[in-house]
């Protein structure tokens, strides 16, 4: 009788000794769970902020362009008239040097 009592207490400590490892491991197991969610969710935001930036360069390049464009007729206007500008500048120059300078 005293060997069934000894085996049962050890038994009885086993069991304790099971039950707060798998307490521990639950934790662990609930702990981990947490924060693949929350790796998950910044997997997710991360790839949406990846998915903006892939666009962003076009929509960029199409906002340059109409910058730009703008920009070009208004540089384009300028390049005529500084040009007819020089011509009749040079002509009025070539005048006076023939009217002081008589061959």
């Amino acid at each position: 009788m005293g060997n069934l009592i000894k085996s049962a207490s050890e038994i009885d400590d086993m069991l304790a000794e099971l039950t707060l490892v798998a307490r521990d491991r639950n934790k662990k197991i609930q702990k981990l769970n947490s924060e693949m969610y929350e790796l998950e969710r910044h997997k997710k935001q991360l790839q949406q902020r990846i998915h903006e930036l892939d666009e962003l360069p076009t929509r960029v390049a199409d906002y340059f362009v109409q910058l730009t464009a703008k920009g070009e007729r208004r540089s384009a206007l300028r390049e005529y008239l500084l040009f007819g500008a020089d011509i009749v500048v040079s002509v009025l120059v070539a005048i006076v040097f023939k009217l002081i300078y008589p061959r």
